[in-house]
């Protein structure tokens, strides 16, 4: 057993440790164990935390200011692709985020789990609507579930899951009340940001213009729902 630090000790610094021949102190120990990897970044990081607060209203949420030109010229095309990809990477890491830190920890979730895995098929299609209510932008998965039990060949499961979408979509909380959704491409914000010393943007780069990785996720998502309604709109047919 070790002898206790005196308080002078105490106050002089952290304890110097010997491991395998290298002094190194109690501090640096714990950088190491500690990386900081908030969120992605484009390297390799993984999140450890969301980027984008959970809500019913994704599309209300105010994002950060970022100047609109009054010409908007569409921005190159490699750069475009290159941000595009990198925000579709942001989205799949936050929803994976959400289901695995948020989701997982949380006893309201468990008991839909525990519903969808072995409740009735109107259970299912309820525990999976109340779960997108919650948080469109962290339920991709569950929605795609539910366009997937639309297009199944039972007739039952079809229009009840077809029934659950409509009423999703139809009250101005997944979709936005007041506009129609947008492309990636077509968000203004980018058509300022990627211009000039930014024209040869790629994953790695600082952030073009004034954009943060939460407007990209949000246009990520927006892309992603705006091809999912065109799904449903296909099933509809």
């Amino acid at each position: 057993m070790g002898r206790k630090r005196t308080a002078a000790e105490a106050r002089s610094g952290p304890t110097v440790v010997l491991k395998g021949g290298t002094a190194t102190t109690t501090n640096e120990k714990k950088d190491r164990k500690d990386p900081n990897l908030a969120k992605v970044n484009g390297t390799g990081g993984k999140p450890t935390s969301l980027i984008f607060e959970p809500r019913p209203d994704w599309h209300a949420r105010e994002l950060p200011e970022v100047p609109i030109p009054a010409i908007l010229a569409p921005p190159p095309r490699r750069a475009l692709e290159e941000i595009q990809q990198y925000a579709v990477a942001l989205l799949e890491a936050e929803n994976k985020e959400y289901e695995t830190k948020h989701a997982s920890s949380d006893a309201s979730h468990k008991f839909m789990s525990t519903i969808m895995a072995s409740g009735t098929l109107e259970d299912k299609v309820s525990a999976l609507t109340l779960r997108v209510q919650e948080s469109p932008l962290h339920a991709m998965k569950v929605f795609d579930n539910l366009l997937g039990l639309a297009k199944k060949r039972s007739r039952n499961q079809a229009l009840m899951a077809v029934g659950a979408l409509k009423d999703l979509l139809g009250q101005g909380m997944v979709l936005p009340p007041t506009r129609k959704l947008r492309t990636f491409a077509k968000q203004p914000g980018l058509y300022g940001a990627l211009h000039g010393k930014y024209d040869n943007w790629k994953t790695g780069d600082p952030l073009p213009g004034k954009l943060e990785k939460i407007h990209l996720v949000v246009w990520a998502y927006e892309d992603w729902l705006k091809s999912t309604f065109f799904e449903l709109l296909k099933v509809l047919e």
